[in-house]
């Protein structure tokens, strides 16, 4: 792939079609000329170029000499970009308001696949941000330095995050163990993982590739069971970590006592997602306990 369809490639990704893209890379490398030349020269129909120049010239793209010879040229890569960027802001705030007005909360506890990278750890940071009391994090390190903003950033909005680690992690107001034997893991699991629970309201999982580019598997859900049994599960194996380590210094036995009093059993009372599972379950028997 030469240059100039490497640059076409990557107008299409801004949401250009072939031959807006097409046009729009020939005027870079080539001065002001007719949309009739710059349809001669690329071989294309001279109509489907006259569109294609009308279309770019609304997008920014392209100026169109005011006069009869209707003389064309590429606006600068960066002038344009920008312009593209400004009105991409626009487009969202507005979709942003009439999508908001249509959304209803939906109860649903489905288990989704989660395809695409990018939007796993946007959804994973949107997950952190809306957390009310507790989260629980346990990763592989690129992964957990993706999160690392949003994980800071609970910790200073005085949610409770509870973290393992794989590599030093060091944010102020999180808690963070490190997991024993991180060289064994990574030679076993070759490549990254994300295990996210927040709330025990909702969780996320993902195995990916070691260069964070493809999901081999991952998963998420607002399953109030799954995200409690997950969160218990996290919060066991963190302890037993913890409980690891201070084996190795001969600990006392007000040691291991005081490990096990800070130990968070579910029915503590500091997880809101079981708090709600159980009110679930009472309003089903007739308990009102």
């Amino acid at each position: 792939m030469n240059k100039t369809e490497r640059a076409v490639q990557q107008l299409r990704e801004l949401g250009l079609n072939n031959l807006e893209s097409q046009v729009y890379a020939f005027l870079l490398q080539h001065p002001p000329m007719t949309a009739y030349r710059v349809g001669k020269l690329l071989g294309r129909a001279n109509a489907n170029v006259y569109r294609a120049i009308e279309s770019l010239a609304r997008r920014g793209a392209v100026l169109v000499e005011d006069g009869d010879n209707r003389v064309c040229r590429a606006v600068p890569v960066e002038e344009f970009l920008e312009h593209l960027k400004s009105s991409f802001l626009r487009s969202t705030s507005g979709a942003a308001d009439a999508l908001l007005a249509l959304e209803r909360p939906v109860f649903d506890e489905r288990v989704y696949r989660l395809e695409s990278v990018p939007a796993l750890f946007d959804r994973a940071r949107n997950m952190l941000n809306s957390a009310e009391t507790i989260v629980i994090i346990d990763a592989f390190p690129r992964s957990l330095e993706a999160l690392k903003e949003n994980v800071g950033a609970a910790a200073r909005r005085g949610i409770q995050v509870l973290v393992k680690a794989y590599a030093p992690f060091d944010v102020d107001g999180a808690d963070v163990v490190m997991g024993s034997d991180p060289r064994a893991t990574f030679s076993a699991w070759h490549g990254e993982q994300v295990n996210l629970v927040v709330d025990g309201r909702e969780l996320l999982v993902a195995l990916l590739d070691a260069e964070l580019t493809r999901a081999d598997q991952a998963i998420w859900t607002r399953s109030l069971y799954l995200a409690c049994s997950l969160h218990a599960g996290l919060a066991a194996e963190r302890t037993l970590v913890k409980l690891r380590t201070l084996a190795q210094k001969d600990p006392t036995l007000d040691q291991l006592k005081a490990l096990i009093r800070g130990h968070q059993f579910l029915r503590d009372g500091g997880v809101p997602g079981y708090k709600e599972l159980v009110a679930r379950l009472a309003s089903r028997s007739g308990d009102p306990s």
